[in-house]
C-alpha cells in the first residue's frame, strides 16, 4: 500500500531562501504527516524531512529577520484553491500560487508566483504515532 505524505507547515522551520532570476527555492526542515490513508485525518505516523519548496516567476513580500526560523502558521492557494496549514509532498502546480507565512516572532512572509513544486529530500526522521 502506497504511503501519502502531507506537510504541516506549523511546527517546519524555514533554513534557507534563494531567489534567482524569478525562481524562488526554499528549503524547508518540514514536519511530515504520513499515512496509508489520508494524513492527519486517519492513524499514521510524524517524521522530519527536508523539503524543496520552489516558486516559479515568484515574487517576496515580507522579510524574514534570520534563518533558520520556525513557521507558527501558513497557508498556500494554488489558483483557486486554498490549503490550510497542510498540503500534499510530492506537489506540482502549474497556475497562480500562493504562499503566507507567519512566523513565531510575529513576522509575516507571501510568495506569489505562477508555479510551484514541493519534493522530498534526503531521508525522513521518525518523531512519533499519529493517531487523530
Amino acid at each position: 500500500m502506497p504511503i501519502n505524505a502531507a506537510i504541516e507547515l506549523h511546527d517546519s522551520r524555514i533554513n534557507s531562501i534563494v531567489e534567482n532570476d524569478g525562481t524562488i527555492v526554499m528549503e524547508l526542515a518540514a514536519y511530515l504527516h504520513q499515512s496509508h490513508r489520508r494524513p492527519v485525518i486517519d492513524s499514521g505516523t510524524g517524521w522530519t524531512q527536508s523539503v524543496r519548496l520552489t516558486f516559479l516567476n515568484a515574487i517576496i513580500r515580507g522579510t524574514i529577520v534570520r534563518l533558520p526560523d520556525t513557521i507558527l502558521d501558513g497557508c498556500l492557494t494554488l489558483s483557486d484553491e486554498k490549503l490550510e496549514n497542510l498540503f500534499e509532498v510530492p506537489l506540482t502546480h502549474v497556475g497562480p500560487t500562493c504562499m503566507y507565512l507567519e512566523f513565531a516572532n510575529g513576522i509575516d512572509m507571501t510568495i506569489c508566483g505562477d508555479g510551484f513544486r514541493s519534493e522530498c529530500k534526503g531521508i525522513p526522521s521518525f518523531v512519533e504515532p499519529f493517531i487523530p
